[in-house]
């Protein structure tokens, strides 16, 4: 059984195995609700955030059996400030949380599950929640431009992002920002590539199967960034800045000024990235007839 939010329902409803889901916001209400249910069922919690909401949940159910994740905070900060060997170079936080249930491991094999929709062969996800952390729209725009030359490509988008999405012609490739998460997981059960920046939809292409290129600036995988699994097909694309990583989340202020860990990732090297998947693009040749 899960207890989630419940938005996250699309998400639960494609994993591979069947499970219960119970929503807080539907069947739950509040943090007083959740720990009346567990005691309810006598249940034994596997607490894979421990956020402020399970530590609080955790102290009104003191008869449980729980099992909460190490959120190494003291070694997460060594790292951002700079220590790179605070957390080994191979520390993922989602396979920390597949250990806690029974032991197990994040599969190489897709753990989600859909019937794809829609013919995007290729789907770029140009926002994050947190503005550090999206690659810049020209490069996206320079790269759907590209690749829509080419093939079908779709610019998948949420509109509370609030991103400048129209002061770009964006070419051939289509822009979806109406869709709700079912629909999103179904375009991206069915492309043969997603561009995304550190954000859910990378996590979501990863559950699927779906070859992934992930833009990595100011985050990092053993903060939680995508890929989080072994899977050749998901990678990332990073600079490798002596400043990277400098936030948890994505959500400071980068501290040297100017995002170079974005900026400096350019078009060409993550076309070069996308021709490794759907064969061969002349990069140059591209951006050139995209202009």
């Amino acid at each position: 059984m899960f207890i989630s939010h419940a938005r996250y329902r699309a998400v639960i409803a494609a994993l591979a195995s069947e499970v219960e889901f119970v929503a807080l916001g539907e069947e739950l209400q509040n943090v007083g609700d959740i720990a009346a249910f567990l005691r309810s069922l006598q249940a034994e919690v596997v607490d894979l955030h421990r956020s402020l909401r399970t530590s609080l949940v955790f102290a009104q159910t003191p008869l449980l059996t729980w099992r909460r994740l190490k959120k190494r905070r003291r070694k997460r900060r060594a790292l951002v400030s700079g220590r790179a060997d605070a957390l080994p170079a191979r520390y993922r936080v989602q396979q920390q949380q597949a250990q806690l249930v029974s032991g197990l491991r994040l599969p190489d094999e897709p753990w989600l599950h859909v019937e794809p929709r829609g013919d995007a062969e290729v789907i770029l996800v140009p926002g994050a929640a947190w503005p550090e952390k999206r690659w810049p729209l020209a490069s996206f725009h320079a790269v759907a431009c590209a690749l829509s030359a080419r093939m079908r490509v779709t610019v998948l988008y949420s509109r509370g992002d609030d991103l400048p999405i129209e002061d770009f012609d964006w070419g051939a490739a289509q822009l979806e920002g109406d869709l709700d998460l079912s629909g999103c997981i179904e375009l991206i059960a069915g492309a043969r590539l997603v561009i995304s920046n550190d954000t859910g939809f990378a996590h979501i292409a990863e559950g699927l199967g779906v070859p992934l290129r992930v833009l990595i600036g100011p985050t990092d995988q053993r903060l939680g960034a995508a890929p989080q699994g072994d899977t050749p097909s998901a990678q990332v694309l990073r600079l490798g800045l002596d400043c990277q990583p400098c936030s948890q989340k994505g959500d400071r202020p980068c501290h040297v000024g100017g995002r170079p860990c974005l900026t400096g990732l350019s078009p060409e090297r993550v076309l070069a990235a996308a021709a490794e998947v759907l064969g061969v693009i002349d990069v140059e040749r591209s951006l050139d007839d995209s202009l």
